[in-house]
């Protein structure tokens, strides 16, 4: 009766999974369970694959020892026999049997037991296979160890099987998405190219700065698309990543380029695509036009560009001075 009792409340831990640990180490604390309390010398947990024809192990547990996963086909194994049936037992000479199967032929093995793994909609999708070198002591327990077990493996398959298939969706979702800025900033880079030739065609200078202006923006947005293309989050990007490389293009474009100094204190923090858009523009339009307008007919001056988080704000300004002008501005409060 006590050893009956202890079963039942062996069987109860296994069923609710509250001595056992989820994900990956599950199957092999399941291996190890089987086979410790069936007294078995070799315990395979298998996904089925290839229509059914081969296995996968999802845990090996031979000699109290973990080995390599491995693929086999079913063919002249116990295990194909058990395939899209509840449960096959053979108390002895198993290795008899299936003289092909290697792995019976090399351990000796005598008795075998397995139970296929059934899925939520009703088909065969894996296998638990327990392997012993002496004759079966108690088949009916088993049997019966092996039903209850199953249903909580078929349960944890088919969940990292869901977790797998929703890795590789998101992978094709971060690969899409970098397609998307990839070619985003190519098309952007064609735009460029087409207002740079225009601009170079035309003679008249109000057209020149318009397009010139017009490829500036244009040229705000590249540099954008072009961290989040290099980046592993395609939503948000660290403005101190964002801005000095944006400054630095802008400024690039100007012939009084090495007589302004640019200073810039950028705060390392995140901000969305739909809060960096806007702000590179704005900056584009403040540094164009200072570079343009406030160092006229003097020899030379600085920018000042900071971006401070504050508590939850992020907090943008800049400031511009030359030999006779300081002037500083907050642009923008988000």
């Amino acid at each position: 009766m006590e050893i009956q009792q202890m079963d039942e409340t062996q069987l109860f831990l296994i069923m609710s999974g509250s001595h056992l640990s989820g994900g990956d180490d599950f199957f092999q604390s399941l291996a190890r369970y089987l086979a410790e309390t069936l007294k078995m010398d070799f315990v395979c947990i298998d996904k089925l694959v290839g229509g059914g024809l081969s296995a996968r192990t999802v845990a090996v547990y031979f000699d109290g020892e973990f080995e390599d996963n491995i693929e086999y086909t079913l063919n002249d194994t116990p295990c194909g026999v058990v395939a899209g049936k509840n449960i096959c037992t053979f108390e002895e000479n198993v290795r008899g049997l299936f003289p092909k199967d290697i792995v019976l032929q090399e351990m000796k093995a005598e008795s075998y037991a397995g139970v296929t793994l059934w899925g939520s909609s009703g088909e065969p999708i894996g296998l638990i296979a327990v392997i012993g070198r002496e004759k079966m002591d108690d088949p009916a327990l088993a049997e019966s160890i092996l039903k209850m077990v199953s249903i909580r493996a078929a349960g944890e398959l088919e969940r990292r099987d869901a977790e797998e298939r929703i890795k590789g969706l998101l992978l094709e979702k971060d690969i899409l998405l970098k397609e998307v800025h990839h070619r985003i900033k190519n098309n952007m880079n064609t735009i460029n190219g087409l207002l740079s030739l225009q601009a170079e065609s035309l003679t008249d200078p109000a057209a020149v700065d318009a397009l010139k202006d017009a490829e500036s923006r244009v040229q705000s947005m590249m540099v954008l698309y072009d961290k989040l293309y290099r980046s592993d989050n395609f939503n948000e990007v660290s403005i101190s990543e964002y801005l000095p490389g944006l400054i630095a293009e802008i400024t690039e474009n100007f012939p009084n380029k090495k007589s302004v100094q640019i200073e810039s204190s950028i705060d390392d923090f995140i901000l969305g695509v739909q809060t960096l858009l806007p702000i590179g523009i704005i900056v584009n339009e403040l540094i164009t036009n200072t570079m343009k307008y406030a160092f006229a007919g003097r020899d030379g001056g600085s920018i000042k560009i900071s971006a401070i988080l504050k508590g939850s704000k992020a907090v943008h300004s800049g400031s511009v001075c030359s030999l006779f002008v300081c002037l500083q501005s907050r642009w923008a409060e988000l």
